[in-house]
């Protein structure tokens, strides 16, 4: 006898409901899915256009106590310009930009960064260059010994000079944790092994670290970085040599 009443077979059933469990599933990966990329999604929409200087050097100031102090310190000492990618052969010539330089040019304080860099790796070079107009009061300290003779030779001259590099670095690093703690995650472009090749393997900021002095001496030796200040050690020799006695 039929009571009108729709029934399927235990094949039918177990079909359907093997139907939704994938459709299910289908909805749990898409939402683990967006579970990742909202935190990236985040992180670029916290963070303003990299690709002008200016702005980047306005919300490094307001984000970071660290880089503000350091800006602002620079600032009461005549400030800072940072060329743009157009004018730095036109200031400096042909001098090769690595990933950036910080010079004096007339009184004033330059920053030149390499024309290629873009993005979080741009801003992280801006940092640590700033840094070094930061600390020039031991820059022109050691350059003043070179200048007098006091110094044993270019080598010593070279590990004094990353040494003032190495206290650059540590405040490079705390930049970034001012950064992160302002805005979350930043990208592993502010500590790239474009310029760290020591952090080589770190995907986030806890990965990274800054090396020990050992380390960072034999790094900058063995990439030819310290051939860079040997030459300007020579260069600064060179120019007393034919500076006029005074009588």
């Amino acid at each position: 006898m039929k009571h009108g009443l729709k029934t399927e077979s235990a094949t039918q059933f177990f079909g359907r409901t093997a139907s939704h469990c994938h459709s299910c599933i289908c909805l749990f990966r898409l939402f683990l899915v967006l579970l990742l990329f909202i935190p990236f999604l985040t992180l670029h929409a916290a963070f303003p256009d990299l690709g002008d200087d200016k702005a980047a050097d306005a919300f490094l100031r307001e984000k970071s106590g660290t880089y503000r102090n350091m800006a602002e310190t620079v600032d009461r000492r005549g400030g800072y310009d940072i060329l743009s990618a157009e004018t730095v052969r036109e200031v400096i010539g042909p001098v090769p930009v690595l990933n950036g330089m910080a010079f004096t040019q007339e009184r004033r304080r330059k920053i030149a960064l390499n024309p290629k860099l873009a993005g979080p790796e741009r801003w992280s070079v801006l940092i640590f260059e700033l840094t070094n107009h930061f600390q020039e009061d031991h820059h022109e300290a050691i350059n003043l010994e070179a200048r007098n003779g006091k110094l044993s030779g270019a080598d010593e001259y070279g590990i004094l000079r990353e040494l003032v590099e190495f206290d650059g670095l540590r405040i490079h690093r705390q930049v970034l944790e001012d950064l992160e703690a302002a805005t979350g995650p930043i990208p592993p472009g502010f500590f790239g092994e474009r310029m760290f090749p020591w952090a080589a393997k770190a995907k986030k900021l806890a990965e990274y670290q800054v090396p020990s002095a050992y380390v960072l001496i034999r790094n900058q030796n063995q990439s030819g970085h310290r051939d860079y200040y040997k030459r300007h050690y020579h260069l600064i020799r060179a120019s007393t040599a034919i500076e006029p006695k005074s009588k």
